[in-house]
Protein backbone atom coordinates (compact mmCIF):
# COMPACT_ATOMS: atom_id res chain seq x y z
CA UNK A 1 0.00 0.00 0.00
CA UNK A 2 1.46 3.25 -0.81
CA UNK A 3 1.77 5.91 2.12
CA UNK A 4 0.00 9.32 1.22
CA UNK A 5 2.06 12.46 0.55
CA UNK A 6 2.75 14.68 3.39
CA UNK A 7 2.50 18.51 2.92
CA UNK A 8 6.25 19.10 1.78
CA UNK A 9 6.30 15.47 -0.65
CA UNK A 10 2.74 17.25 -2.27
CA UNK A 11 4.93 20.56 -2.86
CA UNK A 12 7.66 18.07 -4.48
CA UNK A 13 6.04 16.77 -6.84
CA UNK A 14 4.69 19.49 -8.29
CA UNK A 15 7.39 20.98 -8.89
CA UNK A 16 8.61 17.63 -10.05
CA UNK A 17 5.45 18.36 -12.78
CA UNK A 18 6.18 21.55 -13.64
CA UNK A 19 9.82 22.02 -13.45
CA UNK A 20 11.48 17.89 -13.87
CA UNK A 21 14.79 19.60 -14.65
CA UNK A 22 15.27 20.68 -10.73
CA UNK A 23 16.34 18.77 -8.39
CA UNK A 24 13.82 18.83 -5.61
CA UNK A 25 15.14 16.59 -2.84
CA UNK A 26 17.12 19.64 -0.83
CA UNK A 27 13.30 21.37 -0.35
CA UNK A 28 12.35 18.26 1.29
CA UNK A 29 14.80 18.88 4.10
CA UNK A 30 14.00 21.95 4.46
CA UNK A 31 10.81 22.11 4.03
CA UNK A 32 10.93 19.88 6.58
CA UNK A 33 13.07 21.23 9.00
CA UNK A 34 10.73 24.31 9.11
CA UNK A 35 7.50 22.49 9.76
CA UNK A 36 9.10 20.79 13.23
CA UNK A 37 10.78 24.34 13.65
CA UNK A 38 7.36 25.87 13.82
CA UNK A 39 5.61 22.97 15.89
CA UNK A 40 8.67 23.12 18.43
CA UNK A 41 8.21 26.65 18.67
CA UNK A 42 4.78 26.94 19.33
CA UNK A 43 5.12 24.07 22.33
CA UNK A 44 7.83 26.65 23.67
CA UNK A 45 6.32 29.51 23.50
CA UNK A 46 3.32 27.34 25.60
CA UNK A 47 5.84 27.04 28.10
CA UNK A 48 7.25 30.34 28.20
CA UNK A 49 3.98 31.74 28.80
CA UNK A 50 3.41 29.92 32.10
CA UNK A 51 5.94 32.20 33.41
CA UNK A 52 4.73 35.54 31.41
CA UNK A 53 7.96 35.32 29.36
CA UNK A 54 7.82 35.25 25.37
CA UNK A 55 10.95 34.22 23.48
CA UNK A 56 13.35 37.39 23.52
CA UNK A 57 12.86 37.36 26.99
CA UNK A 58 13.37 33.87 27.60
CA UNK A 59 16.87 34.32 25.27
CA UNK A 60 17.96 37.01 27.56
CA UNK A 61 17.68 35.07 30.77
CA UNK A 62 19.37 31.59 29.40
CA UNK A 63 22.14 34.39 27.96
CA UNK A 64 22.40 35.93 31.44
CA UNK A 65 22.31 32.24 32.76
CA UNK A 66 25.15 31.25 31.25
CA UNK A 67 27.53 33.24 31.71
CA UNK A 68 27.94 32.28 35.13
CA UNK A 69 27.52 33.94 38.47
CA UNK A 70 27.01 36.74 38.95
CA UNK A 71 24.88 36.50 35.98
CA UNK A 72 25.56 39.66 34.30
CA UNK A 73 26.18 41.03 30.62
CA UNK A 74 26.99 44.03 29.08
CA UNK A 75 23.91 45.25 26.45
CA UNK A 76 26.56 44.21 23.78
CA UNK A 77 27.25 41.11 25.05
CA UNK A 78 23.57 40.19 25.23
CA UNK A 79 23.62 41.26 21.86
CA UNK A 80 26.01 38.79 20.93
CA UNK A 81 24.81 36.11 22.77
CA UNK A 82 21.32 36.52 21.49
CA UNK A 83 22.00 37.49 17.89
CA UNK A 84 19.52 40.83 17.59
CA UNK A 85 20.58 43.93 18.17
CA UNK A 86 21.32 46.12 21.22
CA UNK A 87 18.03 48.17 20.58
CA UNK A 88 15.88 45.00 20.35
CA UNK A 89 17.90 43.77 23.98
CA UNK A 90 16.84 47.24 25.80
CA UNK A 91 13.41 46.13 24.88
CA UNK A 92 13.75 42.45 25.94
CA UNK A 93 15.41 43.81 29.39
CA UNK A 94 12.75 46.48 29.48
CA UNK A 95 9.86 43.77 29.45
CA UNK A 96 11.99 41.68 31.95
CA UNK A 97 12.37 44.51 34.20
CA UNK A 98 8.45 45.38 33.90
CA UNK A 99 7.87 41.79 34.41
CA UNK A 100 9.90 41.64 37.58
CA UNK A 101 12.63 39.19 36.23
CA UNK A 102 15.35 41.66 36.39
CA UNK A 103 15.70 44.39 38.59
CA UNK A 104 15.32 47.75 37.54
CA UNK A 105 19.06 49.82 36.31
CA UNK A 106 20.02 52.43 38.46
CA UNK A 107 18.54 56.00 37.56
CA UNK A 108 20.58 57.27 34.65
CA UNK A 109 22.45 59.81 37.11
CA UNK A 110 23.70 57.06 39.03
CA UNK A 111 24.28 54.35 36.42
CA UNK A 112 27.66 53.52 34.96
CA UNK A 113 27.73 54.05 31.12
CA UNK A 114 26.84 50.10 29.59
CA UNK A 115 25.11 49.38 32.75
CA UNK A 116 25.03 45.50 32.82
CA UNK A 117 21.34 43.67 33.90
CA UNK A 118 21.07 40.44 35.34
CA UNK A 119 17.98 38.51 36.33
CA UNK A 120 16.70 38.31 39.86
CA UNK A 121 17.08 35.01 42.12
CA UNK A 122 13.98 33.62 40.67
CA UNK A 123 14.91 33.48 36.89
CA UNK A 124 18.73 32.16 37.98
Amino acid sequence: MEQPLDHVARIQAAWQRERPDLDVAPQGVIGRLHRVATLLTHELCAVYARYDLGEGEFDVLAALRRAGAPYERAPGELAAHTMVTTGAVTKRIDRLERAAWSPAAPPPRTAAAGSSPSPTPAAT
